[in-house]
């Protein structure tokens, strides 16, 4: 079966710009929200898991410095990816897939820790919301715009 051309539905790709747009931006917010919940969880949890979070904070050896050398230039990767996908730069698409390939390793790596509920839900939304722009990257009508170059 014949793919139309990249430019056949130039309404639809103009939409799916747009939508990809929000999606960045629901992404940037959603990641904010993170990061402070994050920060804010451990009154959240039980006393013992308290304690747990407060000696877990404490130790600092190498793994950690390992992660964080590694943690530093993925977030700035993170930051790069979404200037390249909210304004529509060619290599956003496989920026943002090294980007998710890269905090697979990463999640493995962070050992033993200790979620609350409300970190828990808003970290599947973040996690839902990341699916839905890679599978828009992949099987919408923008992806034509990704393929070109990529294959170039």
């Amino acid at each position: 079966m014949n793919e139309p051309a990249p430019n056949a539905f130039p309404d639809a790709v103009a939409r799916c710009r747009t939508i990809l747009r929000r999606l960045v931006i629901l992404e940037i917010v959603l990641t904010f929200i993170v990061a402070i919940v994050s920060i804010l969880q451990t009154p959240l949890l039980p006393p013992a898991l308290q304690e747990f979070e407060r000696q877990a904070s404490e130790r600092f050896g190498v793994r950690e410095v390992i992660l964080l050398c590694v943690v530093v230039p993925v977030l700035v990767l993170l930051v790069v990816t979404w200037v390249a996908l909210f304004r529509g730069w060619r290599r956003g698409r496989l920026l943002y897939t090294i980007l998710w390939l890269t905090g697979i390793p990463l999640m493995l790596l962070s050992g033993p820790v200790v979620y609350s509920e409300l970190y828990s839900l808003v970290e599947m939304a973040s996690s839902v919301l990341g699916g839905i722009i890679l599978g828009f990257l992949y099987f919408s009508d923008i992806r034509h715009l990704y393929e070109a170059t990529e294959n170039a």
